[in-house]
C-alpha cells in the first residue's frame, strides 16, 4: 500500500495532474516545485497491489508571493511639456504576486511632474509585491521638450548578405507627429555614419557594408520639433563573403567501374569570406569529344563563377553533392555509369554561399569486368 498526492493548476486547461508517491505510515507530504502565486487542486489516493483507490475531492491551495523575477516589459516614455513626462509599461512576464506600492497594480501608465526643462531623464520601471522588488527594466531615455517624440521600441537588425543588414523598430507612443528617423551606425573600425530617413517608416535596410563585419545600430524619431532621443543600441554582423579563391582538384582515384574519387586543395581566401564551412562537388557525363581525358586543369586562370552560366546550362543533368568541410578535402562519387566520360568541378562554401568553381577534371570510368 503506498499513497500518491495529485497536484495541478486550478485554472489552465492544458494543465496535467503531477504525482507525488509517499509511504502509507505517512499523513503529511510538501509538494515542491510550484509556482508562486498559483492556485492548485490538491487530492489524495491509495494504491495496493489490486489497484488505484478514489481520489479525494480536490482542495484548493494557492502559493504565497514570491518577488517579481522579471522586470516591467516594453517601457516608453515621452514628453509632454518643458517639465512632464508620461511614462508607460506592460507588467512582468512573472509578476509572482499582486504588484502594489508607487502606482497601483492595475495602472500601466504614469507622469512624472516639475522636471527641468529640455534636459535628457533616464527612466526605468520596478514591479514590486509583498515580497520585494522586481529586476529593472530597461532604461528609456526621453528629453524634456514638448513636441519631441519618445524612443522608437523594439529595433531589430538582421544580415541580408555580406552588404546589407535589415533594420526594423516600433513607433513611439503618440507617434502622430513623427516626421522620420535618424539611423546612426557603426562598427570597430569605421567611422559613424548617420542616415537621416524622411519618411516615417518603420524599416530600413542598410547597404554599402563590409562583410564579415559587428555593426552598432541606434534609431531616434524626428519631428518638427527636433530630435527625439536614440534608442538603445543593437548590433549585428554581415554575412561573410562568397569564398574568393576555388579549390584545386590535385588527383584521382578509379575504384571502379562506378566509383571515383576527388582530391582537392584548400583555396586561399581573404579574411572577410569567413571560414569554409562546406565544399560542392558538381558533374556530369560529356561525350568523349568533349573531354580531355584523365586530366585537370590549373586554376588560376579560373574565372567561371558557382552560380554562372555552367551551373544553369540545360544541356546537361547535373549531379551534387555538398560535403562538410570538417570531413576533408576528399570524396568518393558513387554510381556513375560505366565507360563514361565526365565533368567535374569543386566550389568551396562559407555562409555567404559558394565561390568560384574550380577548373575542371575530365575522366572516363572504365568498362565493367
Amino acid at each position: 500500500l503506498f499513497l500518491k498526492i495529485h497536484s495541478k493548476f486550478r485554472f489552465r486547461e492544458s494543465s496535467a495532474y503531477k504525482e507525488k508517491q509517499v509511504p502509507p505510515s505517512v499523513t503529511t507530504a510538501t509538494v515542491t516545485d510550484l509556482e508562486p502565486f498559483q492556485l492548485y487542486e490538491i487530492s489524495v489516493l491509495a494504491i495496493n497491489a489490486i489497484g488505484r483507490g478514489i481520489a479525494t475531492m480536490p482542495k484548493e491551495v494557492q502559493t504565497d508571493e514570491f518577488a517579481p523575477t522579471t522586470p516591467p516589459q516594453r517601457v516608453q516614455a515621452r514628453a509632454l511639456n518643458r517639465n512632464s513626462i508620461l511614462v508607460r509599461w506592460d507588467p512582468p512576464e512573472k509578476p509572482n504576486g499582486q504588484i502594489t506600492l508607487e502606482v497601483k497594480s492595475d495602472e500601466l501608465i504614469t507622469t512624472l511632474h516639475d522636471l527641468e526643462i529640455e534636459q535628457t531623464y533616464y527612466i526605468s520601471v520596478q514591479a514590486k509585491n509583498s515580497k520585494g522588488l522586481s529586476p529593472a527594466s530597461k532604461l528609456v531615455t526621453v528629453i524634456t521638450k514638448h513636441g519631441i517624440p519618445g524612443q522608437p521600441m523594439s529595433l531589430v537588425a538582421k544580415p541580408l548578405d555580406s552588404r546589407r543588414i535589415h533594420l526594423s523598430w516600433e513607433k513611439p507612443i503618440h507617434s502622430y507627429n513623427i516626421i522620420g528617423y535618424s539611423v546612426w551606425f557603426n562598427n570597430s573600425v569605421g567611422a559613424a555614419r548617420q542616415l537621416t530617413l524622411t519618411n516615417p517608416v518603420n524599416k530600413h535596410i542598410i547597404d554599402g557594408l563590409e562583410p564579415n563585419t559587428i555593426y552598432s545600430f541606434r534609431v531616434a524619431a524626428q519631428s518638427s520639433r527636433g530630435l527625439g532621443a536614440y534608442c538603445e543600441d543593437v548590433y549585428a554582423k554581415t554575412y561573410p563573403n562568397v569564398p574568393s579563391g576555388s579549390p584545386k582538384i590535385s588527383s584521382f582515384e578509379t575504384i571502379s567501374s562506378r566509383s571515383i574519387m576527388i582530391q582537392w586543395s584548400t583555396p586561399i581566401i581573404d579574411i572577410q569570406d569567413g571560414d569554409l564551412i562546406n565544399y560542392k562537388i558538381k558533374w556530369h557525363p560529356i561525350p568523349d569529344s568533349d573531354s580531355a581525358v584523365n586530366t585537370t586543369a590549373d586554376s588560376s586562370d579560373n574565372n567561371e563563377l558557382y552560380d554562372d552560366s555552367i551551373e544553369n546550362n540545360k544541356d546537361h543533368e547535373w549531379n551534387e553533392l555538398v560535403r562538410d568541410a570538417t570531413l576533408g578535402n576528399s570524396v568518393v562519387l558513387n554510381d556513375l555509369k560505366p565507360f563514361t566520360s565526365y565533368k567535374i568541378f569543386v566550389a568551396a562554401g562559407s555562409k555567404g554561399g559558394f565561390g568560384p568553381l574550380s577548373q575542371p577534371l575530365y575522366i572516363k570510368t572504365p568498362e565493367d569486368g
